[in-house]
């Protein structure tokens, strides 16, 4: 076995998510350009649903929490995180990663329970009616409760108040695809050494 297994694995788990995220976010774009298309008027023949855009959301946040929980554990972590997490981001010459990095939708989107929990106890019973995901640069209606939505023109992801730019986010995993390719032959010389 390669006396560099740990950090082979965790290069490939973060290369894998890297992947994910590049999948789902290329798939946005087009998804923005026929939202954007569609509301000039233009039939482009192509299709997003709203369904695919916010599974596609989903996948984008998913593998950004999965990179962060590898290179930027939670301070509380075990120290054996603390530690491999100091051996990657050295190994992978210290990317900067603020968009990937913050927690801020993710956790909106992924502990929605909670949320919608926050917002009933400051929201009183009337004529408000919620939206599971709009696909539109604004809020369309003042009395719609929107959950979620995904903004065409910025390429972002809103959970209620709270947005992600994801474009910001795309160059840091190119980034960081780059750095890993780099690691990776790093390591490949090490072993062969």
């Amino acid at each position: 076995a390669s006396r560099y297994f740990s950090e082979d694995l965790f290069l490939s788990e973060l290369w894998f998510q890297c992947a994910l995220f590049s999948h789902s976010i290329s798939r946005l774009e087009r998804a923005a350009e026929h939202w954007i298309k569609i509301g000039q008027g233009i039939d482009d023949g192509e299709t997003a649903s709203p369904l695919e855009i916010v599974a596609d959301c989903t996948v984008s946040l998913s593998a950004m929490a999965a990179i962060r929980r590898v290179l930027s554990p939670h301070p509380k972590a075990k120290s054996a995180n603390q530690h491999r997490s100091k051996r990657l981001m050295a190994l992978l010459d210290q990317p900067q990663l603020p968009c990937v990095t913050s927690a801020v939708v993710r956790n909106a989107w992924e502990h929605f329970d909670e949320r919608l929990d926050e917002y009933l106890a400051k929201t009183s019973p009337g004529k408000r009616f919620v939206t599971e995901l709009q696909v539109s640069s604004q809020i369309n209606n003042s009395d719609a409760t929107v959950m979620r939505r995904f903004d065409p023109q910025e390429l972002a992801i809103t959970f209620r108040t709270q947005s992600i730019l994801l474009r910001p986010c795309a160059e840091e995993i190119k980034s960081l695809s780059k750095a890993i390719a780099m690691a990776y032959l790093q390591l490949h010389k090490q072993s062969a050494s």
